[in-house]
């Protein structure tokens, strides 16, 4: 239907579906297919890469966004391998690497490999912060399988030309809203007083570190 041919070519070009243009290739397309484990193991691989099975949720904060300060919708959309060096950039600020565990930015090779291997970790949900429609941070839940009940570990990184905006306390409303049924927890160096202002606001309880 002509309705749905966008869709069909962006899931082809993304690896993700075979198209067939016309009535008479579909029996030889799912023939070929049937006889592929191989590509049919392919695009179950691409296809999961392209939902996390939170639509609904995503949806919903679609009807009903977050809010920076000045009004502006913040949104979160999941990472991608596109988003490489966006990523590696807010890496990079000083501001980003002096509360970060490792404090030394990581090479172009090491960022493309750990993006890599995060975007295939199904414990793992790495988004980018939109504000009014534009990029401007990260917002990372790492699962953490030691705790009793569903857990993540939240980091968030904010440019710092687009800090003072509420935005990432906009981000850190709608994760919840993505996984309302978690916990969340996160590792604040005592020094990190944004952080920690963050978060109380947020209505976390200090423990230490966490």
């Amino acid at each position: 239907a002509g309705n749905q041919r966008a869709m069909a070519a962006a899931l082809q070009a993304r690896g993700a579906a075979h198209v067939a243009e016309a009535r008479d290739r579909v029996q030889p397309l799912l023939t070929r297919l049937t006889g592929d484990a191989r590509e049919r193991a392919r695009l179950s691989g691409e296809t999961g890469k392209l939902c996390d099975g939170r639509g609904a949720r995503r949806a919903l904060l679609a009807i009903r966004p977050e809010l920076a300060r000045d009004g502006r919708q913040v949104d979160l959309r999941p990472a991608e391998m596109a988003d490489a060096a966006f990523l590696l950039r807010l890496q990079s600020f000083p501001q980003s690497r002096r509360f970060a565990r490792k404090p030394a930015v990581p090479g172009e090779d090491e960022h493309v490999a750990w993006l890599r291997g995060r975007l295939a970790d199904t414990t793992s949900i790495l988004n980018i912060v939109l504000y009014g429609g534009e990029p401007v941070g990260m917002l990372r839940l790492d699962g953490r399988p030691q705790q009793r009940q569903p857990a993540f570990e939240v980091s968030i990184i904010v440019e710092p030309g687009h800090t003072r905006l509420g935005i990432g306390a906009a981000a850190l409303s709608a994760a919840r809203r993505l996984v309302p049924d978690a916990e969340f927890h996160a590792h604040v160096l005592p020094t990190n007083e944004p952080s920690h202002a963050l978060f109380s606001a947020a209505g976390f309880a200090r423990d230490g570190d966490w």
